[in-house]
């Protein structure tokens, strides 16, 4: 319920007849999800929320720069899904970062290599074509972690994560916003061999 409710789909548009579509898609009964929307919207009225920020959590902007071409076909991916870009990639780190997952070295994407043809960022305007999402920063902190075991950058994870939405992975993943993120990165897991591993 907590992370629907801060979804994009508690608040966003939705016409009435669309909504047993939207809720098969993301996986859930269209009763939750109608209760959830007229929760949110008495919210809103009240000004009154129970998922409110927490006070001193610190948030990190981070960028993500895309070649035009690409841009466009995440942009269409995060329609298609009903989502906005930044939650879609915030929801597959705050996952990726839960579990233990590593990715084997032919599964990062180090380049904008896409459809056999190497894409390279614009020149004339390369903030055009960009993501940009706010992460706690504990949860920034671990997402280095978990690049520097894998002797990789945070860059190339958010890269692998992007096409792999394009690819149609995490089809039914829950959307978060980063209140629901942990700014403590030791309440994440590292990988692997992780001596924390199972902690939450």
């Amino acid at each position: 319920m907590e992370r629907l409710l801060s979804s994009q789909h508690a608040v966003r548009p939705i016409p009435d007849e669309k909504l047993d579509e939207v809720a098969r898609r993301i996986g859930v009964q269209t009763d939750l999800l109608a209760e959830v929307r007229a929760r949110a919207r008495i919210e809103r009225i009240t000004g009154e929320s129970t998922a409110r920020f927490p006070a001193g959590k610190r948030v990190k902007t981070y960028e993500l720069y895309f070649p035009n071409l690409i841009y466009e076909a995440w942009c269409e991916e995060c329609r298609f899904r009903g989502v906005e870009g930044a939650t879609l990639l915030r929801s597959i780190i705050h996952e990726f970062l839960l579990s233990d997952r590593d990715l084997a070295p032919e599964e990062r994407v180090h380049l904008w290599y896409w459809k056999g043809r190497r894409y390279i960022l614009p020149q004339n305007d390369p903030k055009k074509y960009r993501l940009s999402m706010n992460i706690p920063y504990g949860a920034y902190r671990a997402l280095q972690l978990r690049a520097r075991k894998m002797k990789t950058s945070v860059a190339v994870l958010a890269r692998t994560f992007v096409f792999e939405a394009m690819a149609g992975k995490h089809p039914t993943i829950p959307l978060i916003e980063p209140r629901v993120m942990y700014d403590d990165e030791n309440r994440y897991l590292r990988g692997r061999l992780d001596p924390r591993k199972g902690a939450r």
